[in-house]
Formats: C-alpha cells, sequence, structure tokens
C-alpha cells in the first residue's frame, strides 16, 4: 500500500495490488482488443460464415459435435463478442487504475463471465469429444490408442488450465470485493466531490 496526495491536500491511500493488476490487464486487453479487432476486419472482409459452410457438405456438419457446429456458424459474431468483452476490459481497467468504482464493479463483472467461460469450456470440451472419437470400423488399434492418450492428455489440461484460471478470476474478485480495498475507490469519489464543492463554495470566485 502507499500513499498519494490529492491537490487538495487530501492524502490517499492506495493499494499496490490494485495499480499492479490494473496495469497488467491494460498490458494484455489493450494487445488483445488490438489483434480481435483485426481478426473482425479480416473475417468480414476475407471470409463469411455462408463461403465457409459451402466448404462442407451437409454430412460433414453433421458430423460435427452440436456445439462446434455452433461456433462455426456463428463464427462472425464470436469474434465480435471478443473484441467488445476485450474493449470493455480494457476501459475497465483503465478505471481501475483512476479508482473510478464503475470500473471496480465492471472488472468484477468481467471476471465473472471469465470463470463462467473457463467452467463453460470443460462442458464444451466434454460435449466434442464423444463426436470426435468416432471411427470407421477398420481404423488401426494403434491409432485408436494414441487418440486416447491424446484425449486423456488434453482433458487433464483443459480441467488444470480453467480451474487454474478459474481459481485465478475468483481470487482477483474476492480481492476487488474487500472492504478495505472498495473504500479506496469511494473515497477517491468522496474526495473529488469534495473539490467540487470546494470550488463552487464562499471562497470562490466569479468573473
Amino acid at each position: 500500500m502507499n500513499s498519494l496526495t490529492d491537490n487538495a491536500g487530501i492524502t490517499q491511500e492506495r493499494f499496490t495490488f490494485v495499480t499492479v493488476l490494473a496495469w497488467i490487464f491494460i498490458a494484455l486487453t489493450g494487445f488483445s482488443t488490438l489483434i480481435t479487432g483485426l481478426q473482425n476486419v479480416m473475417i468480414r472482409l476475407m471470409f463469411s460464415s455462408d463461403q465457409m459452410r459451402m466448404q462442407m457438405s451437409a454430412e460433414q456438419l453433421e458430423r460435427i459435435p452440436a456445439v462446434a457446429r455452433f461456433m462455426f456458424e456463428n463464427m462472425n459474431l464470436l469474434f465480435l463478442g471478443f473484441f467488445i468483452v476485450s474493449a470493455v476490459t480494457l476501459i475497465a481497467s483503465i478505471g481501475l487504475l483512476k479508482r473510478k468504482n464503475w470500473a471496480r464493479l465492471t472488472f468484477m463483472g468481467v471476471m465473472a463471465l471469465a470463470i463462467i467461460w473457463n467452467i463453460g469450456g470443460l462442458v464444451v470440451h466434454h460435449s466434442m469429444i464423444p463426436g470426435l472419437a468416432e471411427f470407421p470400423h477398420d481404423t488401426p488399434a494403434d491409432f485408436r490408442d494414441q487418440f486416447e492418450t491424446m484425449r486423456l492428455v488434453t482433458t487433464v489440461a483443459a480441467y488444470v488450465f480453467a480451474l487454474g484460471f478459474s481459481a485465478l478470476f475468483g481470487w482477483i474478485l474476492w480481492k476487488l470485493t474487500r472492504r478495505d480495498i472498495a473504500g479506496e475507490f469511494t473515497r477517491s469519489r468522496y474526495a473529488h466531490k469534495n473539490r467540487e464543492s470546494d470550488s463552487d463554495g464562499p471562497g470562490s470566485t466569479e468573473t
């Protein structure tokens, strides 16, 4: 924790955790907003859902698991969603650095959404595996064994990453709800209001 004295001479306590968290996500979401923005432009200029659907036969589409088929058919909306979430998180991170309470609440919402996304990813993973595990009867046994090993490894990795990131985002969410950290944002808001009232008070001058 460090202290900061504003222009009105009011000393405010600032948590290093909030500052570091804000700068980390400004860097991450700044880059991801740029990348997802370029991806959206490229997809809309070079590809379309209809064109990609035409490249696959009806039989091939039917073999794709339902969740994967839905994502494939709505790829434009999916990438647009990634861009919006990245941009919103970037704006919230900048507001977090400036100790805006709306940014803290927005950031908490993003963390909750990220947890839901990670847990949902596990559900999607399990729904896709059965469809991918269907092989023709003449498939060599060695290939089936190799695929089963790969499936086990990817499943373990999916659980480790999903649960690990969910725990991390949950910890960040919990930290931002703590009374001492939340109070830092409300103190900043009240200090701003006090400065405005002082400037409009009896000691102010009018031209």
